[in-house]
């Protein structure tokens, strides 16, 4: 692995990024950029290789670190050329070019929403690594998810009520960002979002949606308990009762003796 030298790298990449109007060039220049540093003698275990058939070049991340920045510079000039650029990326079976594609859509201009959206969809919907989509959720999100969170819980439930099966999990793993950062402000609109998956939840999303409400017991126990011992009441279904226990410690102990009574009351 050639060792960084930070005056050849940022000539490197005045080089790469004289291509910034021309998506097809530029992403030429990026991967001969990315196999010139790439760890050519790396030999992964079994435990870190990556999925095939993505490859990684295992590049150093102080690499991917100077790239990322020149590509955030270049969506907030020329966006949709930036787009353009993020499309290419994710395209090519190489893990970091996909991470560069995400690190694009996380610039992007809120007013590009539905540009954002649909090809997020599209990317979750004919990926097959969890890692990437996760990443995805992590990440390309953050701009809306700090300064628009209702209008991405509003595409968040379309996701969660999605027929595909992989873009209904990204729904999920974006609801879970989502719970991190939600504001007093926008809390009802959270509950309400979350309401239908108390009483029936995909079981391959159980453990995302214990860590959502997790993460909402946390931020406002009392709103969190009152809305479980509801539905309760409603509809007592086993996974109900299992989620509530798994969540059960993470409520302050007045609450959790409060709930245990109304799990035993409804057996």
């Amino acid at each position: 692995m050639p060792t960084i030298d930070p005056l050849r790298l940022k000539t490197q990449l005045q080089q790469c990024f004289a291509f910034r109007s021309d998506p097809t060039q530029l992403l030429n220049a990026l991967i001969e950029l990315l196999e010139n540093y790439s760890d050519r003698a790396y030999r992964p275990s079994t435990a870190t290789a990556l999925p095939s058939p993505v490859k990684s070049f295992h590049v150093p991340p102080a690499l991917l670190r100077a790239i990322t920045r020149e590509l955030a510079n270049l969506t907030r000039s020329q966006p949709a050329q930036a787009l353009s650029l993020a499309q290419m990326l994710w395209e090519q079976p190489i893990h970091e070019c996909k991470q560069l594609g995400i690190a694009i859509l996380e610039n992007l201009p809120l007013t590009m929403h539905e540009q954002l959206f649909q090809t997020l969809e599209q990317w979750v919907s004919t990926s097959n690594s969890p890692k990437l989509a996760e990443l995805i959720a992590q990440s390309a999100l953050t701009n809306f998810q700090l300064r628009q969170p209702v209008s991405l819980l509003e595409q968040t439930q379309k996701w969660l009520r999605d027929e595909r099966v992989p873009v209904r999990n990204f729904g999920f793993l974006v609801l879970e960002q989502v719970s991190l950062t939600i504001s007093f402000q926008d809390f009802p609109l959270v509950l309400k979002v979350i309401s239908p998956y108390l009483k029936r939840c995909p079981p391959q999303n159980f453990a995302a949606f214990t860590a959502i409400c997790n993460n909402l017991i946390t931020k406002s126990p009392k709103e969190m308990a009152h809305l479980m011992r509801t539905v309760l009441q409603e509809n007592p279904t086993a996974q109900l009762k299992k989620l509530i226990r798994s969540c059960l410690k993470t409520f302050p102990p007045e609450l959790q003796k409060d709930l245990l009574t109304a799990i035993q009351e409804r057996t």
